[in-house]
């Protein structure tokens, strides 16, 4: 009969496997915490640079520039002081930021270091890729060549004028923005009764969202156009009676939206006064899904709205979508319905933005996954989806149709016209087609150029080394400033970003808005000399960012100065 318990052999055996096992597992749980210690050092050693680049763009100090070809240092430890540094943590406040006047650019190299890591002569978008253990105290000279800095605009800075958050205990989001006569005016989303929510009705679920501030930024009044499903308001504008339009979606058949449902979720278009009451609201659509993403006021003053339509009944009657076709619908003043279009194939279209040219069209721009239709000999032939750009007669006539891909999937979200020509801004996984040699990474911001025929002059890539996309433009001089969402940056979250271009698409800077939790920007306008940009946040009110949180996501405005030039927040 066998003894209970191991026997000598069988316990070595075991000591063994421990041995064994032991080998494997330690290394692997040092790399893992190695690995997030080098993150920590690579986010924190960027937070200074970008520190450093605030204080010598702010006038408001007495710092001067070196002179051409001389350099200075600026102290972390002086960074902290003055109030420019907050969150570098674990970095030694021993450490500087060397600036050399090359030339007359600007740039700047970190010499900075904590317990673990050290960066040498390094530049804030090589910090990664140039993280030792062992810093050996080089000259700074021998890191003048080979690095590009950034070019410091005297005068001129980009700091947040002040960010508001709107909401409640549930989840808010803005996603569209405009100017008004006295202000400027937001919609978007809220799954809220309580907070900023509190009064304005509704059953707790899904409910669009109109938001009046006046010049000061304080809000004037606020409604909700409430239903007891999901409704939701994607765009908003001032009409030519300085009263506003929005448009979104709605799937409710009681509430505000009683009597007007067409049989499944809708594209809405409500008017409202000055006040916040409603002149009238329409939806359009049959018993599939519809949906409005913007609208446009043309020359005349009728309301243009673009978007998805997959009904073939109901207001669609007579036009036949393939699948789900771009939509774009004409009303006048008073909410009749002048004309609707579609245009597609075979597979899935819709439609971001629409702009009313002062020669009486309308350009939209949007997405296509067709290969045939009004697509045919146009795409690529891949499974993910092109960018399309489209523009109209002011008699919904098709003009033309292009098309803006490769392999991958593409699309184009904003769009400027210009005298001469269109300029689209989007988003890129593709590296052929037209985004050959482009990429930067996973997914790319996007701004390509054509001529008033839809020939493509060129299009420029832009990011890091993960997602970036572009959502909404706005042009301010010989400038468009660019609002999107980024997971390039070293917080491992999404960050609300800013992205300063040049009419020839060179970058000249870029901000990306960091709190350590998920921020997206979704659109962007201007009002007396203050940027506002309009979208979400999950701030948690431990980071100075988007601090005043409601609840378990908020919509929030970002308000910067017009004059902005020089990056803010963690790259």
């Amino acid at each position: 009969m066998r003894n209970k318990g191991f026997t000598l052999i069988e316990l070595l055996g075991v000591i063994i496997l421990l041995g064994v096992l032991l080998t494997l597992i330690v290394p692997a749980v040092n790399n893992v915490i190695r690995q997030s210690q080098m993150r920590s050092f690579v986010n924190n050693a960027s937070h200074v640079l970008t520190a450093a680049e605030i204080y010598i763009s702010d006038t408001d100090n007495d710092y001067s520039l070196p002179e051409e070809g001389d350099w200075d240092t600026i102290s972390i430890d002086g960074l902290i002081e003055d109030g420019y540094l907050k969150n570098a943590r674990t970095i030694n406040e021993y450490g500087q930021v060397v600036v050399i006047n090359d030339g007359g650019v600007i740039r700047l190299f970190a010499y900075v270091s904590d317990e673990n890591y050290c960066v040498e002569g390094v530049t804030n978008d090589l910090v990664e890729d140039y993280v030792m253990e062992d810093c050996g105290g080089t000259d700074y000279g021998d890191y003048l060549s080979g690095f590009d800095g950034f070019t410091v605009v005297d005068g001129n800075k980009l700091y947040t004028y002040n960010d508001s958050n709107f909401g409640g205990s549930d989840y808010e989001q803005f996603n569209g923005i405009a100017p008004t006569y006295n202000g400027y005016i937001a919609v978007g989303e809220s799954y809220s009764m309580d907070g900023d929510l509190q009064g304005l009705g509704g059953v707790g679920g899904c409910d669009a969202v109109i938001v009046k501030y006046d010049t000061g930024n304080d809000i004037t009044w606020a409604r909700k156009y409430i239903g007891g499903n999901c409704d939701s308001f994607s765009a908003v504008k001032q009409t030519t009676d300085d009263n506003f339009v929005a448009v979104g979606n709605s799937y409710s058949t009681d509430g505000d939206l009683t009597g007007l449902n067409k049989g499944g979720n809708d594209g809405i278009i409500v008017k409202y006064d000055r006040n916040g009451v409603i002149t009238w609201a329409k939806n359009f659509g049959g018993t599939e899904y519809d949906e409005f993403y913007d609208v446009a006021i043309d020359n005349y003053g009728n309301y243009v709205a673009t978007g998805i339509t997959c009904s073939n009944d109901g207001d669609m009657a007579g036009l036949n979508p393939d699948e789900c076709d771009a939509l774009i619908v004409k009303y006048d003043y008073n909410g009749n319905l002048i004309w609707r279009n579609i245009f597609g194939g075979s597979a899935e279209e819709y439609t971001h933005k629409i702009v009313a040219t002062n020669d009486d069209f309308y350009v939209v721009v949007g997405y296509t996954d067709s290969t045939d239709g009004d697509f045919l000999g146009l795409s690529y032939g891949n499974d993910e989806g092109d960018g399309v750009i489209a523009k109209f007669t002011q008699n919904g006539d098709l003009v033309w149709v292009k098309i803006n891909g490769g392999s991958e999937y593409d699309s184009l979200n904003a769009i400027v016209v210009e005298d001469d020509s269109y300029v689209a801004f989007g988003t890129s996984n593709s590296t052929d087609g037209n985004y050959l040699n482009k990429n930067k990474g996973l997914e790319d911001g996007t701004m390509s150029k054509y001529d008033l025929d839809g020939n493509l002059l060129w299009t420029k890539n832009y990011g890091g080394k993960t997602e970036d996309s572009f959502e909404s433009v706005l042009k301010t001089g010989n400038v468009y400033m660019v609002v999107g969402e980024s997971y390039s940056s070293y917080s491992h979250t999404y960050d609300g970003t800013l992205f300063q271009i040049s009419e020839t698409g060179d970058l000249l800077k870029d901000a990306y808005y960091d709190s350590y939790e998920d921020e997206e920007f979704y659109d962007i306008t201007s009002y007396n000399d203050i940027y506002i940009i309009a979208g979400y946040s999950y701030a948690d009110g431990s980071n100075d960012l988007f601090a005043n949180y409601r609840g378990s996501g908020d919509a929030v405005l970002l308000r910067l100065s017009i004059a902005a030039q020089a990056s803010y927040g963690p790259k």
